[in-house]
């Protein structure tokens, strides 16, 4: 107060001539983007590369919060100005690794199909028609002849052909994006590297990706990859425009010398907005804090959506809080704080971190039971089949979550999808040993046995032969002294001690297999035991 002679606080004296303090002005949101003129310039670069019968790979890798969605947003729409085609997928909504998800986007958007019609398929060749059905309506067929190396080589031939039907109708460059690459499905994402690694002949566009560290994306080391950084500290005093930024910013650098991260920055401007003093150093602190702040019914809300994934209907989100809360304020309010984003009759939250911090805030209890109620949503829309299993698997539903599993793993390795079929195949045995102590299955047992054996398998596949072996071993265990199933246990282990060269262990092993298999009486079995016997002899 400029008049008082005391401070209102402290009762300490005043200066005699007080000034009035200059008004603070806050950064407006959504905060413009700063600092990244040379990641724009990089990008720019590569797009000059790209074209004249040649495919380029780039690659922007970033912790989350980073920036890495935003940059790519900016760079696209640049592009887009200019005249190029420009194509953006992503992981699927429901965080389940989808089957085909972001490819199929890919697809339909390259060669302009509206409704994935096979009369739009000239050009195609006999690979890429093969693929094109199972990419673009889900048709999964068991009986299907092809291994799984001749689907993967069908699905890439098929993005090659859309990578050249755009190139024919695009009126400058070709650029495809694939944002958080580091979240799609493995086949789609060998389809991509497989693209990169053998580009259709005179064919020309950029293919862009964003990841986080430390992930392989099997792309070659031809495919250059740009690091993207936090913001330095005065690049974001200048942003926030606040009073006594340096003081604020001491704590707040996240990292130290890797700067201040852009998702860092926003949810400060708005704490900053709420009220809040005395802001947490670290990111995942920061938006904990702020969502401790929120309305009970405004924080049941945001826990649905992120349960149910970035594509949340109003009335699946109904469905799984209770009937009082008001649905519609407690959105507004939501958006308001930037914690969701609306689309055309969905919702969904404004960024995956911010998901996971809300899902690790949820209790057990009450996240089994959403869980359980997002199952039902997705069957009454025909969600796909990884995203119904996905929610089966936390909501504890054995019986359910068993056969979706399954069902997962084996369609993962028909289409040469290894890490995808050893995830459910993990989560079913998880599944399996989880009810030995609660009784809820007749066979556990069983059940356990059946999956040890597949993701003894799966892992052997891998190359994984340590995990593979032990697997084996606990399911050796279980099961009997004679049946097929200890003689089909030690089949895999023979082919695990083939994969790691002791030959002498792995006939060993299935010569004890054979013998297992003609006191069960199991004829087939044995006759195919021989004749892997004597292949490896």
């Amino acid at each position: 107060v400029p008049m008082a002679k005391f401070c209102g606080e402290c009762g300490a004296r005043l200066p005699t001539r007080s000034l009035v303090p200059a008004a603070e002005t806050e950064a407006q949101l959504p905060l413009p983007l700063v600092g990244r003129d040379d990641d724009v310039a990089w990008l720019e670069d590569r797009r000059e590369q790209a074209g004249n019968g040649s495919i380029i790979g780039a690659r922007v890798v970033g912790e989350p919060g980073a920036g890495k969605t935003r940059l790519l947003d900016e760079f696209l729409g640049l592009a887009q100005v200019d005249g190029d085609l420009v194509v953006k997928v992503g992981p699927d909504p429901y965080y389940a690794e989808v089957a085909y998800f972001p490819v199929k986007a890919a697809i339909r958007a390259l060669a302009g199909l509206e409704d994935g019609a096979s009369k739009g398929w000239n050009g195609a060749s006999e690979a890429a028609k093969r693929a094109l059905p199972e990419i673009l309506k889900g048709k999964f067929d068991a009986r299907d002849s092809r291994s799984p190396e001749e689907r993967r080589r069908d699905v890439a031939e098929a993005l090659r052909w859309a990578l050249g039907a755009a190139e024919k109708r695009a009126d400058g460059k070709v650029i495809l994006a694939i944002d958080d690459l580091h979240r799609v499905d493995g086949a789609s994402r060998a389809a991509f590297a497989d693209a990169l690694g053998e580009p259709p002949k005179e064919s020309g566009a950029l293919i862009l990706a964003t990841h986080a560290p430390g992930f392989e994306a099997g792309w070659s080391s031809d495919h250059a990859a740009r690091v993207l950084g936090g913001l330095p500290p005065p690049t974001v005093a200048r942003l926030i425009k606040a009073g006594h930024p340096g003081e604020r910013l001491h704590l707040t650098t996240d990292g130290g010398a890797r700067g201040v991260l852009p998702l860092y920055v926003e949810h400060l401007v708005r704490f900053s907005i709420e009220g809040g003093v005395d802001p947490a150093p670290r990111l995942a602190d920061m938006i904990a804090d702020r969502l401790d702040g929120l309305d009970p019914s405004a924080r049941r809300v945001l826990q649905a959506i992120a349960v149910l994934g970035d594509a949340a209907s109003m009335e699946a989100i109904s469905h799984l809080v209770p009937e009082s809360d008001d649905v519609l304020a407690a959105l507004e309010e939501l958006k308001e704080g930037g914690f969701v984003v609306r689309g055309e009759g969905v919702v969904g939250s404004s960024h995956p971190l911010l998901r996971e911090i809300v899902l690790g805030g949820v209790p057990a209890a009450v996240r089994r039971e959403l869980h359980a109620k997002a199952v039902a949503v997705y069957e009454d829309e025909a969600a796909p089949l990884e995203a119904r299993a996905l929610h089966s698997f936390h909501s504890q539903d054995a019986f359910g979550a068993l056969l979706l599993l399954e069902q997962v793993a084996d369609r993962a390795q028909a289409r040469d999808d290894v890490p995808a079929s050893v995830l459910a195949l993990r989560r079913g045995l998880e599944m399996a040993r989880r009810e030995i102590a609660r009784g809820e299955l007749d066979d556990p047992l069983r059940a356990v046995l059946i999956f040890s054996r597949k993701l003894g398998d799966a892992l052997t596949q891998a190359g994984n032969f340590s995990d593979a072996e032990g697997v084996l071993r606990e399911a050796l265990d279980i099961a009997g002294p004679s049946g097929t199933d200890r003689a089909r246990v030690l089949e895999s282990l023979a082919r695990v001690a083939r994969g790691r060269k002791r030959d002498d262990e792995a006939v060993a092993y299935i010569d004890e297999a054979i013998q297992v298999a003609r006191q069960s009486g199991a004829n087939d079995l044995m006759s195919s035991l021989r004749t892997t016997r004597q292949a490896w002899a």
